[in-house]
């Protein structure tokens, strides 16, 4: 007789327990002599139901099956071995020695550049090309003895050499005018309205990536607007213009306005009767945004 509770038990502890005398939860072993009625008990007190003959089998091989099944996740992650003798062992693909996976891998398949971040490079990525630092489209990866070429769309190929990695092009930033930053332009600091040069239009390091390079000077985009930020006194003297002078269209007829946006005149915009009116109101915005930014009045 055992201890164990036959529930608890392995598949093959329960046919070995079926096979001899021994009673089942305490009941008189006299009434569980027969191997198939200790197996239909047992399948009934996990179930609720007692099953057929043939629903017996089925019963251990689904046991057997799960057992198994767990036994191999186990394996997986309990084996000491570097993955590339465990990856050797079940392919037939031999490793030297305890070698890294990767360079497994890269022996018995085929070998690709990766990014910077180590994601694999695929045909019809996006990337910074290693000769201009232009956005481009790869259409071709050729692999020779360590080293890579890569063919690009309407580029020149650029050659690559082992581990050397590929440079993803650089997120499009925007500037507090919800306009691209792009190196080489003039931006203007929004804080104090200082112009200054764009050299990059992210940092050079991961630590730096989200500012934009101003020839040294490192700026938030949000801080960086194409055109110089209004000031107290640009606004004062606007205000002394009259509404032709302000809108500069002293020399155009309306239907020819220079001051319109997205095909709508200063006075369509405001909806107002006249661009007077208009210029008040745009006064009047401008000098809501300054407060704002510099904290000046609500």
């Amino acid at each position: 007789m055992t201890d164990k509770d036959p529930k608890d038990m392995t598949a093959s502890e329960q046919l070995r327990w079926a096979a001899n005398g021994e009673p089942y939860n305490g009941i008189d072993e006299n009434i569980w002599t027969c191997p198939t009625g200790k197996i239909k008990a047992l399948a009934e007190a996990v179930t609720g139901e007692w099953p057929s003959d043939n629903e017996i089998f089925s019963i251990v091989a689904d046991k057997i099956d799960a057992e198994l099944a767990e036994a191999k996740k186990k394996a997986a992650h309990a084996t000491e071995k570097p993955l590339s003798e465990v990856m050797a062992f079940y392919t037939g693909l031999y490793a030297k020695g305890a070698e890294p996976i990767g360079d497994w891998l890269d022996r018995w398949f085929i070998p690709r550049p990766r990014f910077e971040d180590g994601e694999p490079v695929h045909i019809g990525d996006k990337a910074e090309h290693p000769y201009t630092g232009e956005t481009c489209t790869i259409d071709c990866i050729n692999t020779f003895n360590g080293s890579y070429c890569l063919g690009f769309v309407d580029e020149r190929s650029a050659s690559l050499l082992d581990r050397e990695r590929v440079k993803r092009p650089a997120p499009e930033v925007l500037g507090a005018d919800g306009l691209p930053i792009l190196a080489g332009e003039t931006v203007y600091r929004l804080s104090d309205g200082e112009r200054l040069e764009v050299l990059l239009s992210h940092g050079s390091t991961p630590e730096t990536r989200e500012y934009v390079d101003c020839c040294g000077e490192l700026e938030l985009p949000s801080n960086l607007t194409h055109t110089p930020p209004d000031t107290q006194e640009r606004i004062d003297e606007d205000a002394r213009k009259d509404q032709f002078e302000y809108w500069q269209c002293r020399e155009h007829e309306c239907d020819e306005c220079p001051a319109e946006i997205e095909g709508m005149s200063p006075k369509k915009r405001y909806g107002c009767n006249d661009c007077c009116s208009a210029m008040t109101l745009d006064l009047l915005r401008r000098q809501r945004e300054l407060d704002k930014r510099t904290g000046g009045a609500e």
